[in-house]
């Protein structure tokens, strides 16, 4: 039945009490649209109570006497919220046959209720994807906020369309068909549909979405949750055009509906990320269905024990768990879940609390975005990038190493000579030679090794190492082109000689600046300097990359971390400075810089100086 058809339903309040007065407001303000409440009348026998001036400002008819109630023509219900028993006694025996009474405690829990009923309306109203239901023909019945403002339409405006009427051409053909399953199936995941916005513009979007059924088990109508995937269609372009053995990046994003209403429940297991609900003591305290799956545990065997009980890390899940009770929220916040059997799922956790009409804070919302694919897409590209970097240092690395063995090849000869010509060397003869052979060969050989030790594929791992030889070892690659190019290496000063990282990223950080550096500088034709300096400052050991090139123009200098960005096309792929603040991020650390066009940059990574000792 529509809303404008709906019998409303006539109610009368006695006392006026500060919860008469909210009951009142609510009732009025048509906040229980779905009960089709309407107030007929006011009894307080205290002109001064509060909720008497509220009755006047809302136009209702007011007496003191709650038995005047009673000529009402129409009456279905009495809500008594003077909490005296005396008075409740008397209206149940007096009041008219047909009028129902509703006692103080009924009413408290009521007001509990639809004061749930109300959050969770909210949630549902301001959520980041868009909610709709839609009735067995196809007509949609309800949608959120979100649906409006993505659309373009008001809710009044689409409440009552066909949904066929908002999809292209090519979704209103499959509309039939998923439909049929829907109802067959009781849900679909994961399908594409095209909306058209009021403009005329086409929305990107993927839904799931689940049938509700009356007591008599017959199809009532949908509830759908449709994620706008314009973002992720855009950047899985951009990935197939600039590197093509990347799949698919996909986005999961959502926020977290934890609801022991029948209808709000229908929305969260829709969601598709991992809900989670917890109290102060980091006790669950409701899930998802999602959540049951990633772990492997039953509901019940989740409600009620810690948080941080399935993961790799407790205690970081748990300082998780801190974090979101102190600032209010948490973002981005990485873990690695462990399900029941073992199997270990990267996720991203992004949480807000939530409260009760007091406004105290009664526990945590929290959602799970699995970061398996992104991860591996995220490793992909870092070696990607490395490999770009060992072409661009292999022809220097080979120029280098060719220097390095010549005279290892002239002293060869000369004993080779001796011997040919009957003249026998020396013993003091050959072991000079083999002394410049042996020192051309390690030169070459460190060279070789260190190419080799960047190039070799490995999974993260967080080590302690002396940075001064790793840098050095990193400068080798670059000294043949650099010395071709008129370029000074320097490595100024090291006041930090050891750190904890993943020892082959920060490699390829360092790699990757100085090769900015190097094409800064080639562009003025004019050789200079590439300084390297090490220091630490407060809790970071800072790496210190200065350049005396051409500088940034101030345009760049806002998107040089942006992926894809490149100066120096078509030899870039613009991915180097975008992979490194990743690196660098996930080392908890940072990257600024400071440039001026024509002078010179300098970059500075920050990485947090972290325990070395491992039981610390």
């Amino acid at each position: 039945m529509k809303e404008n058809q709906r019998q409303r339903f006539n109610v009368a309040i006695v006392g006026g009490g500060p919860g008469s007065e909210a009951v009142m407001k609510l009732i009025m303000a048509d906040t229980f649209s779905e009960l089709s409440m309407n107030i007929v009348g006011v009894a307080i026998r205290n002109s001064e109570a509060l909720a008497t001036r509220c009755a006047h400002e809302l136009g209702l008819y007011l007496t003191k006497e709650y038995k005047d109630l009673y000529e009402i023509k129409d009456l279905d219900l009495i809500i008594e919220l003077t909490g005296s028993d005396e008075v409740l006694e008397d209206i149940l025996k007096t009041r008219p046959p047909r009028v129902k009474v509703m006692d103080h405690v009924s009413a408290r829990l009521f007001w509990d209720f639809m004061q749930i009923e109300e959050k969770y309306r909210d949630l549902y109203e301001n959520a980041p994807d868009m909610y709709q239901s839609i009735d067995v023909n196809g007509y949609i019945v309800e949608v959120n906020q979100t649906e409006s403002n993505m659309l373009g339409y008001s809710k009044h405006e689409l409440i009552g369309k066909h949904i066929t009427e908002l999809l292209s051409k090519g979704s209103a053909k499959t509309f039939e068909k998923t439909f049929a399953k829907l109802v067959k199936d009781g849900k679909v995941e994961n399908q594409d549909r095209q909306f058209i916005r009021k403009d005329g513009s086409i929305l990107e979007t993927t839904y799931s979405s689940t049938m509700v059924y009356d007591e008599a088990g017959n199809s009532l109508m949908t509830r759908c949750v449709s994620r706008d995937v314009a973002e992720k269609k855009r950047m899985e372009r951009e990935i197939k055009k600039h590197m093509e053995n990347l799949e698919r990046l996909v986005e999961k994003r959502t926020e977290e509906l934890i609801d022991a209403h029948k209808y709000t429940r229908g929305l969260i297991e829709s969601s598709l990320d991992a809900l989670v609900t917890f109290d102060k003591d980091g006790i669950i305290t409701d899930v998802s269905e999602e959540t049951v799956r990633l772990t492997g545990c039953a509901r019940k065997e989740l409600i009620g024990s810690q948080f941080r009980n399935y993961f790799t890390d407790p205690e970081r899940a748990a300082q998780g768990v801190r974090r979101s009770f102190e600032e209010g929220k948490v973002t981005n916040y990485e873990l690695v879940m462990r399900s029941k059997a073992g199997k270990e799922t990267p996720v991203s956790y992004n949480a807000t609390v939530y409260r009760d009409e007091e406004g105290h804070v009664k526990g945590v919302y929290a959602a799970a975005r699995d970061m398996t694919e992104i991860k591996r897409l995220q490793e992909q590209l870092i070696m990607a990038e490395k490999h770009v970097g060992i072409g661009r240092l292999a022809a220097g690395v080979a120029h280098e190493i060719k220097n390095q063995l010549a005279p290892a090849l002239i002293e060869a000869q000369r004993v080779t000579d001796r011997i040919e010509t009957g003249k026998m060397p020396s013993y003091e003869f050959i072991l000079e030679r083999a002394r410049v052979v042996e020192e051309a060969t390690r030169s070459a050989n460190r060279i070789t090794m260190a190419l080799l030790d960047y190039a070799r594929e490995t999974k993260p791992q967080f080590v302690s190492y002396d940075l001064k030889n790793s840098i050095e070892g990193v400068l080798s690659l670059h000294e043949s082109r650099c010395r071709s190019a008129n370029i000074e290496l320097k490595l100024e000063k090291v006041g930090v000689t050891e750190i904890y990282a993943d020892k082959r990223q920060i490699e390829q950080v360092l790699i990757n600046i100085i090769d900015n550096a190097y094409e800064a500088i080639v562009s003025k034709d004019e050789g200079g300097v590439i300084g390297i300096s090490v220091k630490q400052e407060d809790q970071y050991t800072v790496v210190s990359i200065r350049d005396t090139g051409i500088g940034l123009p101030k345009d760049d200098q806002t998107v040089i971390f942006d992926p894809f960005f490149t100066s120096r096309s078509p030899r870039g792929t613009g991915l180097g400075l975008s992979i490194s603040y990743g690196i660098v991020e996930k080392h908890g650390g940072r990257i600024d810089f400071e440039s001026e066009p024509g002078i010179g940059s300098t970059f500075r990574v920050y990485l947090p100086v972290l325990p070395i000792n491992k039981e610390e």
